[in-house]
């Protein structure tokens, strides 16, 4: 995925309950330099899963809920 014209990464977190879901996070947007990672950059927002088009919850197969 992509945000900013960078690369970025979708985090969903689950609980340890048997057949918890798991749940939109964050973003994060990942800068290379030099061909390493430069920097990182979370943005702990739920509600921004929509505008990229992913689910707020994923089963335990990874099929949004």
């Amino acid at each position: 995925m992509a945000a900013n014209g960078g690369l970025a990464v979708a985090v969903y977190n689950r609980s340890m309950q048997p057949n918890a879901v798991f749940q939109a996070t964050g973003i994060t947007l990942v800068t290379f330099h030099e061909g390493r990672i430069a920097l990182l950059i979370r943005f702990g927002v739920p509600n921004l899963f929509p505008l990229f088009g992913l689910p707020s919850q994923l089963t335990n197969d990874g099929d949004p809920q």
